[in-house]
C-alpha cells in the first residue's frame, strides 16, 4: 500500500498512481485530492482515460481516510481551538504537508520537470482540490512563501499549477449566498444527520446556471434540482460505499467548520491576491460546473470578483492570473459522470 511520510512526526498519506504514460518523458501529473467524506477513489472513472491524454493520476487520501494516519487529539484540538493562532498554525500544517507530498512523490517516481519551449509547456505537475479541500489548495499558495528555500526552490521546478475544482464557498472563509440551503447548515439536523443527507443531496443535478453573472443569491435559492438522476443514484451500493468513508466527517473533517473564517480567508488572499511574488509562474485554474450545487457557483463567482477587482491598497506582491473554464451540463461529480471530459479538460489547460 503506496503512502507518502508529510511530516516530522512519522504521519503518511496514501496514493494511487497510474505510472507514467508508456514511452513518454514529457507528461503532466495530476494530483487529484477529494472532499469531504469521499475520498481518492471517487476519482476511480479518470484513470482509464489518463495514457490517452497525456497524464500520470495520483489520487491521494488526507490525512484521517483510508490508509493515511488519522489526526492526532492534540492537531484536532488545534483547528477547533479558540485560539486564531492555534487555528493559523494548523491549516498552516496542511500546506506544509502538501508540499512535503509533492515532494516526495516527484524524487521517489522522477517526474518531469516543467519545460517551455515554443510557446508550449510540458511535464510537470498540477494540485487539483475538489470541493472542501481547496482548502488545502489555499493553504499550500497562500503558505508556500515560508516553506524551506531548499523545499520552495525544488517544487518551484515542478508545480506548474493549481486547480480549484468546483471549490465550495466555505474553503474560502466566506460565507454562503444568503438564503441558500445546504443540509451541512440546516440545524434541525444533527452533524451526523447532516452528513447522511448531504453525500445524496450533493449529487443532485440542479437547474444549470449559464454564467457566473448570473449567479445571483436570489437565483441561487431558488434553483431546482433538475430531471437528471443524482450520481450516487446510479451507483449500487457497494459501489458508493467503496467510495466514502462515513466517519470522517465525525471523526475529522467536522473540526474545519469550527476554523475561523479569518483564517481561512487569509489563507485564500495570500494564494492568490497578495502573494508576495511567490512562484509567480504558477497557474490558477478555476474549473466550475454549471449544474454544480449553489455553495460551488457562488464561490466560484467570489473568486473571479476577488482576482478581476482593483488592487487594494493592503496588497503585497504579484496578484495570480485566475483562469476560468466552464464545465457544462456538470454536477459536483463530473469526474465520475464525464471522467473523459475532465481529463481532456485537465490536460489542454493547466
Amino acid at each position: 500500500m503506496p503512502t507518502a511520510p508529510v511530516n516530522e512526526k512519522g504521519a503518511v498519506v496514501y496514493y494511487e498512481d497510474t505510472g507514467a504514460p508508456e514511452g513518454r518523458d514529457d507528461y503532466l501529473t495530476l494530483v487529484l485530492v477529494h472532499g469531504l467524506s469521499f475520498h481518492g477513489a471517487v476519482f476511480s472513472k479518470m484513470v482509464p482515460y489518463a495514457a490517452a491524454h497525456n497524464v500520470r493520476i495520483v489520487r491521494m487520501n488526507l490525512r484521517d481516510y483510508p490508509g493515511a494516519t488519522p489526526f492526532s487529539p492534540e492537531e484536532l484540538a488545534a483547528l477547533s481551538s479558540d485560539d486564531v493562532t492555534q487555528q493559523t498554525a494548523a491549516t498552516k500544517a496542511h500546506g506544509d504537508e502538501t508540499a512535503a507530498f509533492l515532494e516526495y512523490f516527484v524524487k521517489k517516481h522522477i517526474i518531469p520537470k516543467i519545460v517551455d519551449a515554443d510557446g508550449t509547456r510540458t511535464g510537470g505537475l498540477a494540485l487539483v482540490t475538489w470541493s472542501m479541500s481547496n482548502i488545502l489548495a489555499f493553504s499550500f499558495l497562500g503558505n508556500a512563501r515560508w516553506f524551506p528555500l531548499e523545499t520552495s526552490s525544488f517544487l518551484e521546478q515542478y508545480v506548474r499549477a493549481v486547480v480549484l475544482y468546483d471549490p465550495s464557498i466555505s474553503s474560502l472563509g466566506l460565507p454562503p449566498a444568503e438564503g441558500v440551503y445546504s443540509p451541512l447548515r440546516d440545524r434541525s439536523l444533527s452533524l451526523d444527520e447532516g452528513g447522511a443527507q448531504f453525500i445524496p443531496w450533493v449529487s443532485n443535478y440542479f437547474e444549470a446556471i449559464p454564467d457566473l453573472a448570473s449567479a445571483t443569491p436570489a437565483v441561487l435559492a431558488a434553483r431546482r434540482t433538475a430531471a437528471k438522476a443524482p450520481t450516487v443514484a446510479r451507483m449500487s451500493p457497494a459501489e458508493l460505499e467503496a467510495l466514502l468513508d462515513r466517519g470522517a466527517l465525525m471523526r475529522s473533517s467536522a473540526a474545519l467548520f469550527r476554523v475561523a473564517r479569518a483564517v481561512l480567508h487569509a489563507n485564500f488572499r495570500r494564494a492568490l491576491l497578495d502573494t508576495a511574488g511567490v512562484w509567480p509562474r504558477v497557474k490558477v485554474l478555476l474549473v466550475w460546473c454549471d449544474e454544480s450545487m449553489h455553495d460551488c457557483l457562488w464561490a466560484a463567482k467570489t473568486i473571479v470578483a476577488f482576482a478581476r477587482a482593483p488592487r487594494e491598497d493592503g496588497d503585497v506582491g504579484t496578484r495570480r492570473e485566475v483562469e476560468v473554464e466552464k464545465l457544462a451540463g456538470a454536477n459536483h461529480f463530473p469526474h465520475w459522470d464525464m471522467p473523459e471530459a475532465v481529463v481532456q479538460l485537465l490536460a489542454a489547460k493547466v
